[in-house]
């Protein structure tokens, strides 16, 4: 049977950057579906001028990036993701992964469960 990862969290929360790291490290393809629906209705992603100094990843900057857009984006992670979280709970097959500490802390505890 094929293992999936699924890489939930709220807006910028580093997932783009895991991602990238796993798709390095364990050869995984990752596909973005904000960046595949942001594409697919027009919005265009920019890179910034300077990398992200919480993350280490590499910064974009959004079209939409602003206080209104972010509490709304937060407030759909609220109402959709949430509740999928919470259905592979229910399963036994969500594993958490702290993303409030360093990308390597994360990488390390991702990387970990990719070799279980």
């Amino acid at each position: 049977m094929k293992r999936r990862i699924v890489l939930l969290g709220p807006p910028a929360s580093g997932k783009g950057t895991l991602a990238e790291l796993v798709q390095n490290r364990f050869a995984i393809p990752a596909t973005s579906t904000g960046a595949i629906l942001r594409n697919s209705i027009g919005r265009h992603v920019q890179d910034a001028k300077e990398p992200c100094p919480n993350c280490g990843g590499k910064l974009e900057e959004r079209d939409d990036d602003n206080i209104g857009a972010l509490a709304l984006r937060m407030t759909e992670f609220r109402e959709k993701t949430v509740p999928v979280t919470d259905f592979y709970a229910r399963r036994g097959i969500l594993a958490r992964v702290d993303a409030n500490r360093s990308v390597e802390s994360g990488f390390k505890d991702v990387s970990e469960l990719i070799a279980a």
